[in-house]
């Protein structure tokens, strides 16, 4: 989390070159009013240590002991219980020991793979309720769950922080008429760790609720890292959380990825929810790095009265989330055609009174089908996406990307492309937009700013917003202030353009400034570009001076902005 030293406290001095430039003040410290925020995410960033006393005696399963939990009852603080690969049909509880529990060979996923812990009557398989800390660890083991009843949890895991490390969590399908808190992993306070571990086609199917196909946290603090959660499914009536569904606490997750999961409805009773493919979570603290959303969905087609279907990754509510060159692609919700209500929206993310801080990141081809947004919606509470790529995204019901209503969206060194319309600011939503790059596809406005009523004003500086015809920027209702931008259309305001960027593209990266475009040296001049841009990349005598350009690549915040850009 070292991008956040870069963030002001409030009230920190503004440094002389922004003097006076009152239209970036509130933007470029917008972390400072999230202090509460960075707080909380840096106290759950850290890791829970573990002991690295090496073990005292080793305790063979079943050589020496007939059963896991024989060897488990049997043994000492530091000890080992090395299993050899079978199925074992027991329940497994720790008794608050510091031991670890052990397939034979921790880094072979085959090996974990025939290391099976099957549960020979209901109850959890495998119970940390004794208090354990991170020197109690189960490793390398299959958990699988293959049980109906309400209560067949793999994994229980009550005011305790254990390790699991390279485990399966497989085919927890869980059936019930009440309220169904994870299929593979439940966990109630502590802080247990997940790490290097597989959760695949798991299940809830609840005619009430369902919490968490894979994971369920009620005020935890979880560490995931490492981990594949593929096709975890919550069903049916209210869904929340495909993969991973929080109350409270919060989580870290770090170089992990989430493959098709999904939170479906198709009950008409109460009303249906579905919200959240991969996690949903409701006031949390979410921190997420180096990982992967991939075609996780949530779906409420089956229902024509009154659904909800919302954030095919994330669904935030009430959260403190930051999150850090990750990928969103083909991620998506979907509706009933004949029915659709103004809360199916996102599909990569919905952020509902949330403070939400994206960095280096990229939402690409996702969708809401007979919905709003296709890759973010924002109401209430605040959304900053800072060195983001955001393109191809569609949705049915209006041209959007980016959609907010009743907060605000700050984007900053942001490229915003091939979208019809590529952010809407509508009912009381606010929209900052500096040194970025918003460039449209169609027919539409790059960007529609109809925000009243509201005292709210909608900002732009040092931005490029270019379409193929005259409209970028299509303004209803509301206040906007343009400065030292290049617009598509004529637009009043200190230092604005209406002059073709002349665009230049090397690689990967989209909308370079070419040599002699006039959006060189074209921003404010009290702003500076952190660096002199990229001369190596362009051609041989470009000229560019310390003042910032406008587009993506200037401003005080764009040193090392191509190398940071999409892992």
């Amino acid at each position: 989390m070292d991008f956040l030293k870069q963030a002001p406290s409030r009230g920190a001095t503004v440094p002389q070159r922004w003097a006076g430039v009152d239209i970036t003040r509130r933007a470029m410290h917008s972390l400072g009013r999230q202090r509460h925020l960075i707080l909380a995410l840096c106290l759950l960033a850290l890791p829970a240590a573990a002991d690295t006393t090496p073990p005292t005696s080793t305790l063979h399963v079943p050589g020496d002991y007939p059963s896991i939990q024989a060897a488990i009852d049997a043994a000492e603080d530091w000890d080992l219980v090395l299993v050899q690969p079978g199925t074992y049909r027991e329940h497994l509880r720790f008794r608050g020991k510091a031991i670890t529990v052990s397939g034979i060979e921790p880094a072979s996923r085959v090996v974990a793979a025939e290391t099976i812990i099957m549960a020979d009557s209901l109850g959890p398989i495998v119970s940390f309720v004794d208090g354990e800390r991170a020197n109690s660890v189960l490793r390398a083991f299959t958990i699988s769950g293959l049980q109906r009843e309400e209560d067949g949890v793999g994994l229980l895991c009550e005011e305790a922080s254990p390790r699991v490390v390279s485990c399966i969590f497989r085919e927890h399908r869980r059936e019930g008429w009440d309220w169904l808190f994870g299929g593979a992993a439940h966990l109630i306070g502590g802080g247990p760790s997940f790490e290097d571990c597989v959760f695949q086609d798991n299940e809830l199917h609840s005619s009430s609720c369902s919490y968490g196909a894979a994971i369920a946290g009620e005020g935890s603090q979880v560490h995931i890292s490492d981990c594949f959660f593929d096709n975890n499914r919550a069903l049916w009536n209210q869904t929340w959380g495909g993969a991973i569904w929080l109350d409270g606490g919060g989580v870290v997750i770090r170089r992990s990825r989430f493959l098709g999961n999904s939170a479906r409805t198709g009950s008409a009773n109460d009303p249906p929810f579905a919200e959240g493919g991969a996690l949903a979570a409701f006031d949390a603290q979410i921190e997420i790095e180096n990982s992967d959303f991939d075609r996780n969905w949530t779906d409420a087609s089956g229902v024509m009265d009154g659904a909800i279907s919302a954030g095919g990754a994330l669904y935030l509510l009430r959260c403190a989330a930051v999150i850090r060159s990750t990928s969103f692609v083909n991620n998506s919700i979907t509706v009933h055609e004949w029915y659709t209500t103004h809360n199916c929206r996102g599909g990569a993310i919905r952020a509902y009174d949330s403070h939400v801080l994206v960095v280096d990141s990229e939402m690409r081809g996702n969708r809401a089908s007979n919905a709003y947004a296709g890759a973010v919606s924002v109401r209430e509470g605040e959304v900053e996406l800072r060195r983001c790529w955001i393109r191809n995204n569609s949705a049915d019901l209006t041209p959007d990307g980016i959609h907010v209503s009743h907060g605000s969206l700050v984007l900053v060194n942001c490229v915003v492309q091939d979208h019809p319309c590529a952010l809407h600011a509508g009912f009381r939503g606010q929209v900052e937009i500096l040194q970025s790059t918003l460039v449209g596809n169609g027919d539409e406005p790059v960007l529609w700013v109809d925000t009243e009523p509201s005292s709210r004003r909608s900002r732009i500086l040092n931005s490029i917003l270019w379409n193929g015809h005259s409209h970028a920027v299509w303004h209803t209702s509301g206040s906007l202030q343009v400065a030292y931008s290049d617009l598509s259309q004529p637009w009043p305001g200190s230092g604005n353009l209406n002059s073709e960027p002349r665009f230049v593209a090397r690689g990967v990266f989209p909308f370079l400034l070419g040599p002699n475009s006039p959006c060189i040296d074209a921003g404010h001049p009290e702003v500076e570009d952190a660096i002199s841009d990229w001369h190596p990349r362009w051609p041989e005598g470009h000229e560019d001076g310390p003042r910032a350009d406008m587009g993506w690549t200037g401003g005080p915040l764009n040193r090392d902005l191509l190398s940071a850009w999409w892992r």
